[in-house]
């Protein structure tokens, strides 16, 4: 019987970290990383294709030490949102830049929030960035 993997994992929270990173110089980042940690059990999600590089080997450094951040060069209204656009990985990346590139172009007024996470340990971040966004209730 195939077991799920995820699942098998959330028994074990301490012992494994899982990556997703948005582009190939996070990959390298998060490579390297994983190369170097001990008595963890790593997983890099990522696919075969070439990869696009959204952020200079610095910026990715600091994206993936943080775990997850705001994309300001694809956000256009760091103050009280009105939508967030949040993803991992790389391919949701691609969507979630391309998305964050229509709603600025085809409603200009839309404050936009773009979001991005290497995956591993940055879901509790992501609640910090998404809570400044104002209530349409």
């Amino acid at each position: 019987m195939r077991r799920n993997m995820p699942a098998r994992w959330a028994r074990t929270p301490t012992a494994r970290h899982w990556y997703l990173p948005p582009d190939a110089n996070c990959l390298l980042s998060v490579a390297d990383h994983c190369l170097r940690s001990r008595n963890y059990l790593n997983l890099i999600v990522i696919d075969k294709q070439p990869q696009l590089q959204w952020l200079t080997i610095d910026e990715a450094e600091a994206h993936c030490a943080h775990g997850a951040g705001v994309w300001d060069m694809y956000s256009n209204g760091a103050e009280a949102p009105d939508i967030v656009l949040a993803c991992a990985s790389d391919i949701p990346t691609q969507e979630t830049v391309a998305a964050a590139w229509l709603l600025r172009r085809y409603v200009p007024q839309l404050r936009v929030r773009a979001v991005t996470s290497r995956g591993s340990g940055s879901a509790a971040a992501l609640p910090d960035m998404i809570r400044p966004c104002r209530s349409s209730r």
